[in-house]
């Protein structure tokens, strides 16, 4: 369960301390933003101002998901409770807002109307539903690969006595082929059982976090107030819908196919056993599952599953030109868009992270990073930054809001470029030429060696690496072993730097010298300049996509230029 940052708050009573005497909360009252000892609570239960307050359990509060445990009962800018809500904002507001900020919204409406029954809601009731189904289909899908993994068993072991049956049959010729068929069999056996059991450790993984958030759900339903339900909703919802999409996007994968072990004999090998050099050909037949999603219609409606469109029907949209000002100038690494829609840049040369509205308003530092040459970001959620420092070699956890440093990991390595996914950080270490992979705790989990003192920037998607190769104009995609599965150089990409790929596997590398962004194939094979001068771009060195938002977001180099594209 993602834990609130009222788990370090101070236990003592609130209205105890006001009168400078320390004694340990048992209650928390989410009205008063009030912390209670046994003495306290009983008065607050007996005025008649307090009395009608849902107070809970202090370690019921400390509990609470941080969506829940932030959301406020009074207004942080005035410090009057909440009165109304704005649907036009999705915001609740106090007394004093809706004169000075939502006086011309239509859509302003009782607060208490439109939190009471929330608990009991449809909406919420849904939600519910719709986790529920999710744990009910990766329950499907596991037992569907287990029935796989039996049924590869049958096979194997039938295949293996057809061979052992025709090994007596033609004797001695066969002592050599025998050998090779059998190890043939028996790692694409293995390869496939690998493979399944990989597939079915991701799906537990999936469950793990499902009932986490169900979880989540009942502590809300049974200590949360309906505020808190309400508000939280938004952010469980979102949890909710993710999970969704991210189980339909992993099942659709091909490696969901079901597996059959097939052996081709040779068709003389039955008369002629001096004309045989092979026993068969062991080879896997996959099928599409019998099984079918149950996905609520939220979730449904947000997930398209389309075919994949070809190289040269992706087109981008311009939404918005974002102008950085800053009389220190710029020099942009690194830029990510996080799922709520704010926009992050790190400034290489004065060691800054920068963020602001997808508009480029209210822009501000988030954390100076002095002395320790701070090169590539990645989010490990809206609130957690992973930045990576080549001075001080070592990845920085930072907090989102404030710019507080959460956690410093020692990777004793130059760390270049940054990735992160379920819960694991992959770094690219240049002066060991290797890519480091961890957890957010620092654990080291395995090293991908590929050496190369020009392989900086990486993205990492489907168990796949993809990296720049600046002096070489080449881009490089590698499986998790550090094996090269395709590269790709052409004289449309001059000085590659910034790269991401979609979620249909597309790749799209800034190109700094050729002035562009190129578009390569899942394979690379292919490739086409899809942005360039014309788009208004100059030197653009780093960017970012955004599958969940499907945006794309360019930097140029030097001016604090970027342009945000839809897709």
């Amino acid at each position: 369960m993602e834990k609130s940052a009222s788990t370090v708050r101070s236990v003592s009573c609130d209205v105890c301390q006001r009168r400078s005497i320390s004694k340990p909360a048992t209650k928390w009252c989410p009205h008063c933003e009030d912390g209670l000892c046994t003495d306290c609570h009983e008065h607050h239960g007996a005025s008649r101002s307090t009395a009608n307050h849902h107070v809970i359990q202090i370690e019921d509060y400390h509990q609470f998901p941080s969506y829940v445990a932030s959301v406020k009962h009074r207004c942080d800018i005035h410090k009057l409770e909440y009165e109304f809500y704005c649907t036009s904002h999705a915001l609740p507001c106090c007394v004093d807002c809706t004169k000075e900020v939502h006086s011309t919204c239509m859509e302003l409406k009782p607060l208490h109307d439109v939190v009471k029954n929330v608990k009991s809601s449809n909406h919420l009731h849904e939600i519910e539903r719709n986790l529920s189904d999710i744990v009910d289909n990766i329950v499907k899908l596991t037992k569907e690969r287990e029935e796989n993994l039996s049924k590869l068993e049958v096979q194997k072991t039938k295949h293996v006595e057809t061979i052992k049956h025709m090994r007596e049959i033609i004797n001695d010729h066969l002592d050599k082929i025998e050998g090779t068929v059998l190890e043939d069999l028996r790692r694409t056996h293995d390869a496939s059982k690998v493979q399944i059991e990989d597939l079915i450790d991701k799906l537990n993984e999936r469950k793990i976090k499902a009932n986490s958030i169900q979880e989540e759900i009942s502590l809300m339903k049974g200590a949360a107030s309906n505020l808190q339900n309400f508000i939280g909703m938004r952010d469980l919802e979102k949890k909710v819908n993710e999970e969704g999409k991210t189980l339909v996007i992993l099942q659709e994968d091909e490696n969901f196919y079901n597996s059959d072990i097939h052996l081709n004999y040779s068709e003389i090998l039955s008369s002629f056993t001096d004309k045989v050099s092979v026993f068969g050909d062991v080879l896997v037949q996959t099928s599409p599952r019998n099984l079918s999603l149950i996905l609520g219609k939220r979730i449904q409606s947000q997930i398209v599953l389309p075919k994949v469109a070809g190289i040269e029907k992706i087109k981008m949209r311009l939404q918005q030109r974002i102008k950085l000002k800053n009389s220190k100038g710029f020099d942009i690494s690194s830029c990510e868009i996080l799922d709520h829609g704010k926009l992050l840049f790190l400034d290489w040369k004065h060691e800054r992270l920068l963020t602001c509205n997808s508009d480029g308003s209210e822009s501000r530092v988030v954390a100076d990073f002095p002395g320790n040459g701070p090169f590539d970001i990645t989010c490990i959620s809206d609130d957690k930054i992973a930045v990576s420092a080549r001075t001080s070699k070592i990845i920085i956890l930072i907090e989102y809001a404030t710019g507080k440093i959460i956690k410093k990991i020692n990777v004793n390595g130059e760390c270049f470029g940054i990735d992160h996914k379920d819960g694991k950080i992959l770094v690219r270490l240049v002066n060991s030429g290797i890519f480091l992979l961890i957890d957010v705790a620092g654990k080291i989990i395995s090293r991908v060696r590929f050496p190369g003192d020009r392989l900086r920037y990486l993205t990492w998607y489907m168990d796949k690496i993809y990296c720049t190769v600046t002096g070489q104009n080449t881009v490089i995609c590698m499986n998790m072993k550090g094996s090269e599965i395709w590269t790709y150089r052409n004289v449309l990409l001059r000085e590659p730097f910034g790269i991401a790929t979609d979620t249909n596997g597309f790749v799209y590398v800034a190109g700094r010298a050729s002035n562009n962004v190129v578009l390569i194939a899942p394979d690379g094979r292919s490739s086409r300049v899809i942005l360039g001068g014309r788009d208004g771009i100059n030197k653009p060195q780093a960017l970012y996509i955004s599958k969940f938002r499907r945006q794309l977001l360019v930097c140029d180099k030097y001016d604090g230029s970027s342009y945000l594209f839809d897709f």
